[in-house]
């Protein structure tokens, strides 16, 4: 009960801060809408992320994956799943531990990950020999996904089999 109500908390701390939030009926699997972090070549673009809390949350990191394509070393691209250890481990010096929440997450650590990609543990091995050896061909083609997959009239034209909650007017 205790885990369940620290769900629908970090739901509600989404909200609060603004992003759209698309569950079913629990609290364990539902989406999030993402925009690209501006001045970064991702910016414009617009990201479902499907999030999925374990039975151990928050002892245990949330998976993240992009549901529309994303071109990027530490985002799988057949599963768009996150490479947990890179957002977390990176971008919050001591890794995910039980305080951290969803906001952290959306709010910092994965606009981070985006302008910073670790490229010691690829997920995504293309991404990361483009981006080590040609960083405007790497961009060029962050742009060109950015467009195919990742912009508004897209996500609006997709169904969803939940309801969405805002947590602001649009």
């Amino acid at each position: 009960m205790l885990w369940r109500r620290r769900k629908e908390m970090d739901i509600a701390e989404l909200l609060m801060r603004d992003f759209k939030v698309m569950r079913e009926d629990g609290f364990d699997i539902f989406e999030v809408v993402f925009h690209g972090p501006k001045m970064s070549p991702y910016e414009g673009g617009v990201w479902r992320i499907r999030v999925e809390l374990l039975p151990e949350y928050p002892l245990e990191p949330p998976r993240l994956f992009f549901v529309n394509s994303i071109f990027h070393p530490n985002i799988d691209f057949v599963s768009g799943l996150i490479c947990s250890n890179c957002l977390y481990l990176d971008h919050l010096e001591t890794g995910w531990t039980p305080i951290d929440d969803l906001a952290v997450t959306f709010q910092h650590c994965i606009p981070k990950l985006l302008f910073d990609p670790n490229l010691e543990c690829p997920t995504n091995p293309e991404a990361a020999e483009m981006l080590k050896h040609d960083e405007g061909h790497y961009k060029q083609l962050v742009r060109e996904f950015c467009e195919m997959f990742a912009n508004m009239e897209g996500m609006l034209s997709e169904k969803s089999s939940g309801h969405e909650e805002s947590g602001s007017e649009d």
